[in-house]
């Protein structure tokens, strides 16, 4: 599939996309770049690499920003474990452990450093040419002058070798020299355990399904942790990905004929509330809360 470059490339180039889609994501983001690979996180408090796990990741054009993002999600559960713009990133740098892998650091939406700090982000392919065919569409697509005045050759980057075998979760890494950025606290991917600032609050968002019969006076509900995130934005934005990840798919919770309430709160919410809620005439229900 073709991807249009802007008219600065002057070409046009081919990017593979191994990954089902009609060339638009789950947020309705059109899909410039796809591919099956590894992604990994630098934590400078630890010293280590973090293995995301392996996943899509992807180069898309966000609207109304058109602006490109990375986004990356994991196949194990399907949540999303990276997502940041491509405009504010640095260029792309050979990893040292690997010719199939590139490094770059990024200022990222859902894993948000101390002092709100960049991030190191490592992506690994299964071949070189896939890994070269990321590079060569990240550079046409990242903007010429994006760091201005920033000598990126002097920009340190971790010298470790990356895990050598899948990691989810936490994974260990071999230490590398001590680094001269600020150390990051080091939360999973979905949840906050350490919140940098101390006094500094987060979001809880759940996934709630159940049945309220009202005549009957009866409520069975399940509840589901999705995740912390320290600010509402995110939290928001990952409302819609648990109602597409948590409802059953035989009822699908955007098909409007199944169900008779349907709330999306999500201009409107507080701090705590209900965010999207879907509601059929037998009292069953599925709704994502702050």
């Amino acid at each position: 599939r073709l991807c249009t470059l802007s008219e600065r490339s002057g070409f046009f180039l081919g990017a593979l996309l191994d990954m089902p889609g009609d060339g638009f994501d789950e947020d309705g983001a059109e899909q410039l770049w796809a591919y099956r690979c590894k992604l990994y996180i630098y934590k400078h408090k630890s010293k280590s690499y973090v293995d995301l796990g392996t996943g899509k990741g992807s180069l898309c054009r966000s609207h109304p920003s058109n602006g490109v993002e990375f986004k990356f999600v994991a196949e194990r559960d399907r949540i999303p474990m990276a997502r940041h713009f491509i405009e504010t990133a640095t260029a792309l740098k050979p990893n040292a452990g690997s010719d199939r892998a590139w490094s770059w650091k990024a200022k990222d939406q859902i894993h948000v450093g101390e002092d709100n700090d960049d991030q190191w982000f490592t992506i690994k392919f299964h071949t070189v040419d896939a890994a070269g065919n990321f590079k060569a569409v990240y550079d046409a697509l990242r903007p010429f002058g994006t760091e201005e005045g920033v000598d990126e050759s002097k920009v340190d980057m971790p010298q470790d070798a990356l895990p050598a075998s899948p990691q989810y979760g936490m994974a260990k890494g071999i230490s590398s020299p001590a680094s001269s950025c600020p150390a990051s606290p080091e939360p999973t991917s979905r949840t906050l355990q350490h919140l940098p600032g101390g006094g500094r609050s987060a979001f809880l968002l759940y996934f709630e399904k159940g049945i309220h019969q009202r005549g009957a006076g009866v409520k069975q509900t399940s509840t589901i942790y999705v995740g912390a995130y320290g600010s509402k934005v995110q939290a928001l934005s990952n409302a819609v990905r648990a109602m597409d990840h948590h409802c059953d798919p035989q009822r699908p919770w955007r098909d409007e004929q199944l169900w008779s309430v349907r709330e999306d709160n999500r201009r409107f919410v507080g701090d705590k509330g209900v965010v999207i809620l879907v509601q059929d005439d037998a009292g069953e229900y599925y709704q994502t809360k702050l």
